[in-house]
């Protein structure tokens, strides 16, 4: 019963686009039906009485039975295969729907600039294969430039199973949809794509800062390329401090990389494909 009540908090985030808190999960519990849970919950939190629950109720319903014809898995906190590392930080989702199914692994998320030089989608093509033939999961979100090159390598190699991609909306509306190729490609050899959207839910700008912090917090380590102080790998790398996620940042590139500088210089280390052998497990 408790998996509704996230599914319903869910419904209700999504709808008027902020995160609010797991505790009010809470309130289900004493009353007697999902219709009034929600109710209480909307009357609590001040919401606008415009907010129709019994609508809100069946977009959640449809939500979920949209992903399951699809054969997408519907998982909340409760649920065994939760990822352990989404409990410990400030605003985690309340549901995640995926292609494929969430394995325990060490996670490291390699991030970077859409407008990656070649020296470093070179490198973070590299980083991803090296990190993979040592067992970690390569999270990222699937964006132009390093994100999408820490995945060529190994679509290319028997490791295509350890990428994960975290969308910015939801399964049915891939971005950037130039990419899709390399999304099934993805899930096809056993990979997983995650989501917190509803199904069908085109991303906004905000989308993209709330789709970080799920990056940032499934993430043991992260890996920084090249960036820019005002960017959304800035942002990332702002979000995994906060959680208390170890930051490294690429030797490559250090001159096209003002946020790498800034990161080496407050004591994030150094990191490249050639060394990771060396480092192994070491590194989370």
């Amino acid at each position: 019963m408790k998996d509704i009540h996230y599914y319903i908090l869910h419904g209700l985030s999504q709808k008027i686009g902020k995160y609010l808190p797991l505790s009010l999960v809470d309130i289900g519990s004493v009353f007697e039906s999902n219709q009034v849970f929600l109710a209480n919950l909307i009357k609590k939190i001040h919401l606008s009485r415009a907010l129709d629950p019994h609508r809100i109720l069946d977009s959640v319903y449809e939500n979920i039975s949209r992903h399951k014809e699809l054969g997408y898995e519907c998982l909340t906190p409760p649920h065994p295969s939760w990822p352990s590392n989404l409990f410990h930080i400030p605003d985690p989702p309340h549901a995640l729907f995926s292609k494929g199914s969430f394995r325990v692994r060490p996670r490291v998320a390699i991030i970077g600039s859409r407008r990656a030089t070649h020296e470093a989608r070179s490198e973070a093509s590299d980083l991803g294969l090296a990190l993979a033939k040592e067992g970690f999961e390569i999270v990222c979100g699937g964006a132009f430039g390093c994100d999408i090159a820490s995945k060529l390598k190994l679509i290319q190699s028997h490791y295509a199973h350890l990428g994960t991609i975290v969308l910015p909306g939801g399964l049915l509306r891939p971005y950037p949809l130039a990419h899709i190729r390399y999304f099934d490609s993805i899930t096809d050899h056993g990979g997983l794509i995650i989501s917190e959207k509803f199904i069908d839910h085109v991303p906004g700008v905000s989308d993209f800062i709330t789709r970080n912090r799920i990056i940032a917090g499934l993430s043991d380590v992260v890996i920084l390329i090249q960036g820019d102080e005002r960017s959304g790998s800035s942002t990332t790398v702002r979000l995994a401090l906060s959680y208390g996620r170890d930051i490294y940042v690429s030797e490559v590139a250090q001159q096209d990389s003002p946020l790498s500088k800034r990161l080496a210089a407050e004591g994030a280390r150094f990191i490249h494909s050639r060394q990771v052998a060396e480092m192994g497990q070491n590194l989370a």
